[in-house]
């Protein structure tokens, strides 16, 4: 089996980038190097350490609070203390709900931010293959050998930064 791994991979070394057919890209890399994706990162990170700090601030707003009617126990009869540890736990749960749809939101973001990237860069890469000659272009996970020549991710990323740079500016299609 290893030798006919290393036949297969010898044979693609050989052969000139124009008689391949099949190119590869590593879809994770076209997104997270590519200017696009950089800009993505640093938004949803700034919303994320934000939305931490909120978390944060609210925990220990819930935290003290929780204290003072733990504290006020002691003085207050036992139907007040059960109405008003109610009404604790009731804003309690809220604001997970309120914390988990903030975060959910966030995940939202990035995939739409995916979406709106993939439709910019599809018609990109489909004049590299068309370009190259090639019939086929695979992710690069998917392939178990390939040529380096096969492998147009960095060209793809170049040309994507150039047509639509880090997507903050409301720039035409390519």
């Amino acid at each position: 089996m290893r030798t006919l791994l290393a036949c297969l991979v010898l044979l693609l070394a050989t052969l000139p980038a124009a008689a391949q057919e099949v190119l590869v890209i590593d879809q994770g890399r076209l997104f997270i190097e590519s200017a696009f994706g950089k800009r993505v990162a640093r938004q949803l990170d700034e919303q994320s350490k934000a939305l931490t700090a909120e978390n944060e601030q609210i925990a220990a707003a819930l935290r003290s609070e929780e204290e003072q009617l733990t504290n006020d126990r002691a003085t207050l009869p036992p139907a007040e203390f059960r109405k008003r540890a109610d009404a604790f736990d009731a804003k309690a749960e809220r604001i997970r709900a309120e914390r988990a749809a903030r975060l959910e939101a966030l995940r939202s973001s990035q995939d739409a931010e995916s979406a709106v990237f993939l439709s910019k860069i599809v018609p990109l890469l489909e004049k590299l293959v068309e370009e190259r000659g090639a019939a086929v272009l695979i992710d690069k996970r998917s392939v178990l050998i390939a040529a380096a020549a096969a492998d147009i991710t960095d060209e793809a990323i170049a040309r994507i930064d150039a047509a639509i740079g880090d997507g903050s500016a409301q720039e035409p299609n390519p």
